[in-house]
């Protein structure tokens, strides 16, 4: 194993990222809420990253930041966020019509938590390799700038 530093880049996620990583690293977020929607891991790496490119989506890639190496571009970590004024104006009904978990959980979760609520919601996934601290500790400032960015914004 490499002990040295990884330089850590971040920034806005993109069309030319590993968007199955991508997929993986949101449903990793939460041990309750992905499971439940997707089932399993596999289903959510299939259906997810089609919708990343969809605008207005909740887990649109304008609304993605991620944490990569800066050597070969691998995925350390995701910040997931939207402000309060982006637009979510999305139609889930292909995506409620799948089955009834993800029926339950766009109404219960998405439409009514999120959407009607319109809260700031940050899914952070960080990835420590070699034992690097350094890109977890950058995604965690770039986390705080967001929220304090928000926070002036929008009191």
């Amino acid at each position: 194993m490499d002990n040295k530093l990884r330089k850590v880049v971040i920034r806005r996620a993109n069309f030319n990222d590993d968007l199955e990583r991508i997929a993986e690293l949101i449903y990793k977020t939460d041990a309750f809420i992905y499971p439940y929607w997707f089932e399993n891991i596999d289903n959510c790496i299939s259906i997810l990253p089609d919708f990343f490119k969809v605008p207005h989506f909740i887990f649109n890639l304008n609304n993605i930041d991620v944490a990569v190496d800066g050597d070969n571009n691998e995925i350390l970590g995701i910040i997931c966020s939207y402000k309060n004024d982006d637009n979510l104006d999305f139609d889930y009904t292909e995506l409620e019509n799948y089955n009834e978990r993800f029926r339950f959980t766009i109404e219960n979760y998405i439409k009514k938590l999120i959407m009607k609520l319109k809260m700031l919601i940050m899914l952070i996934y960080i990835i420590f390799v070699y034992m690097n601290r350094q890109g977890g500790l950058e995604l965690l400032d770039v986390l705080l700038v967001m929220l304090k960015r928000n926070i002036k914004n929008n009191y």
